[in-house]
């Protein structure tokens, strides 16, 4: 087979570029208490937009930098509580700490915790200028012990409000809180698109990114050609990573272990090594990561905005040594194992996948079998790639087979992809994405992204053979360089292991159903107004734990539903419901997703 020494970023392309991010969900007191507080200015801090188009030119003219695909860039931040916010007291002994952080001209914006433990009776909220995004409320289940950091997944646009609440009796004396570093993302940010201005000219204006940049020719995870590889799928994730000068950006797979069962369930994520080129092997260097899950459209043609589920923090537990001074030829061993700090939330039907380390394994199928990769390229929502033969091979063409190497043949893979998994044709993995290129085969037009901008596809790829990786030795004979003791630590000796769903009963997580959901109170997850409504239209604003189809339902004093209205995933937002069609008098609004309800009463007086 042909070699070709281009790489994946971190795919090592040339250009390489239990603490939980869950939130109790739930509303600021700015926003249900605002007749209290609507005269009382915030506090704006405003801070510098590092020169991303100055990174651009350096990304293109640099032919090796050996980290993950870079996503954000940074600026040095000196914003803590309780010196850069205001007060507002309630008349209940309430109070509400609030700020601004402005970068200007930034597509959205995460930010980094040096300092953060909030006691009991505070919650922490985070929301965009438009009050659509709302994150949090993250409270005391969020406090690391160890190391006292957090990080947010970003917020869409160039304003973010903060605010602590604070019930009377909370300690307010004891909050830390103190951003060091701001992350200006402007790349694996399309998520954010359902949350920016509905001024679509002032979207292009700020980022094209908030509609993807990965090439027009990337095939979505859900269209035909993955069909019936769904645990593969549902195993594949995005994480950010953070580094001094900015966030990168790779792919991972969930796996599952012998030694696995509902009563004890370890969630590993493997991915590249060379997707950390700090080569760490400390639990506190990757607690400020941010996993991304089920960061996908929910059809073919992407019509929806992808969504995202995310947990913040994970441990070390192995990798082979990665030397980012050396030639990629010398690349061998290439994977890192992490175990995700806080367990996946059963409803978000995440898989651990199967795999098979044999390193005899079949390498020629014809279709219908094949084998599948899922994958985020340059940062973009979950693609798919396709190849009917691989080979067992080295990336200098010499010295042992530490690779599968192969052409792709539907789909491609850019940087990003880099550490996702490559899976059979019984969907178990056996490969991880590290080096990849192009061979000049890629059709007219599918260099360019939806905006018509320069964008990757590479038709080459090289894997890392899990075969290879199972009982590594290059780095020596500890347990941490190598996964067979991790992923076999019942030392059974089997080849193959089967998928489970994320809290390991053995079945693929089933797609929720309406007879499924519960009866959890969701009322002080929404608010509504005016109330009463005398100019027919209701406003409403929710945060919801996670992301669910909601219906609406407007019911009269005699229990009859006048009026439905159906929506689809949602998570947080704000939106407007016309209800000028009905008469005058008192009902009931039910707000019902997935995982339970919230009723409010509302008054119709036009």
């Amino acid at each position: 087979m042909k070699k070709l020494i281009l790489c994946c970023s971190a795919l090592l392309f040339l250009n390489f570029a239990s603490f939980a991010q869950r939130s109790e969900a739930g509303l600021p007191l700015s926003f249900t208490e605002s007749a209290a507080i609507n005269n009382i200015a915030t506090t704006r801090n405003y801070f510098d937009n590092p020169d991303w188009d100055q990174y651009l030119a350096r990304e293109k003219s640099e032919t090796h930098f050996n980290q993950p695909y870079l996503v954000a860039l940074n600026a040095d931040a000196d914003f803590s509580f309780p010196q850069n916010g205001i007060w507002v007291n309630l008349p209940d002994g309430r109070k509400i700490w609030r700020a601004q952080i402005i970068v200007e001209g930034a597509p959205a914006l995460g930010f980094y915790y040096d300092k953060f433990h909030l006691p009991p009776g505070v919650k922490l909220f985070l929301f965009n200028q438009n009050g659509k995004q709302i994150l949090g409320a993250y409270t005391q289940s969020n406090n690391n012990p160890t190391t006292h950091r957090f990080a947010n997944e970003p917020v869409q646009g160039q304003v973010v409000n903060i605010e602590l609440d604070i019930d009377a009796d909370a300690n307010e004396n004891d909050i830390q809180l103190s951003i060091n570093k701001i992350a200006v993302f402007h790349r694996s940010i399309e998520n954010l698109r359902q949350f920016a201005p509905s001024d679509l000219q002032f979207i292009d204006e700020i980022d094209d990114a908030l509609n993807g940049v990965s090439s027009v020719c990337m095939i979505n995870s859900v269209c035909p050609p993955g069909t019936g590889y769904d645990s593969a799928r549902l195993a594949t994730l995005e994480y950010l990573s953070f580094s001094q000068l900015g966030v990168g950006m790779c792919s991972g797979t969930m796996v599952n272990n012998t030694a696995n069962s509902p009563e004890s369930c370890t969630q590993y994520m493997l991915t590249a090594t060379h997707c950390d080129p700090d080569n760490s092997t400390t639990n506190s260097h990757f607690d400020q990561f941010i996993f991304r899950f089920n960061f996908e459209h929910n059809d073919c043609e992407g019509s929806d905005v992808p969504l995202a589920n995310t947990l913040l923090g994970a441990s070390f537990v192995a990798r082979a040594n990665y030397n980012s001074s050396a030639p990629i030829i010398n690349l061998k061993g290439d994977f890192l194992l992490l175990k995700i700090n806080d367990q996946i939330p059963d409803s978000w039907n995440v898989v651990l996948s199967g795999w098979n380390w044999d390193a005899n394994i079949s390498t020629s199928l014809s279709d219908p079998k094949k084998f599948i990769g899922f994958h985020h390229p340059s940062g973009d929502n979950k693609k798919l790639m396709i190849t009917h033969n691989i080979e067992a091979t080295s990336i200098s063409g010499v010295g042992p087979k530490t690779h599968w190497g192969m052409l792709i043949d539907e789909g491609y893979i850019a940087q990003g992809s880099s550490g996702s998994g490559l899976f059979n044709d019984n969907g178990k993995l056996i490969g991880i994405a590290s080096v990849a290129g192009n061979l000049g085969g890629i059709p007219t037009g599918c260099d360019m992204n939806s905006q018509g901008s320069d964008a990757q596809a590479m038709d080459f790829a090289y894997y890392s053979r899990l075969s290879y990786d199972w009982d590594y030795n290059l780095d020596g004979d500890d347990a941490n360089r190598k996964l067979k003791p991790w992923l076999d630590p019942t030392h059974s000796g089997v080849t193959s292991l089967g998928p489970v769903k994320s809290n390991c009963s053995n079945a693929v997580p089933p797609v929720v159903s309406i007879e499924t959901i519960s009866s959890d109170d969701l009322s002080n997850n929404l608010s509504i107004y005016p109330n009463p409504v005398s100019n027919g239209i209701v406003e409403m604003i929710f945060n919801l734990k996670e992301a669910s189809p909601v219906t609406i339902f407007v019911v009269d004093i005699n229990g009859k539903i006048v009026l439905t209205r159906n929506l689809s995933l949602l998570k947080s937002g704000q939106f407007q419901m016309d209800v000028s069609s009905i008469p005058n008098g008192l009902y009931m609004l039910k707000f019902q997703t997935n995982n339970g309800a919230a009723h409010k009463k509302l008054m119709i007086a036009k």
